[in-house]
């Protein structure tokens, strides 16, 4: 939920870390622009 909140920033930070997750995290960002 926090990672949502941040917005891109947390983004940009998993897609570094986790390529994989990335993916997973980007489109639930774009789904819920919360």
């Amino acid at each position: 939920v926090k990672k949502e909140n941040n917005g891109g920033s947390s983004c940009l930070l998993l897609e570094s870390n986790s390529p994989t997750h990335s993916t997973n995290t980007v489109t639930t960002a774009s789904t819920t622009p919360a």
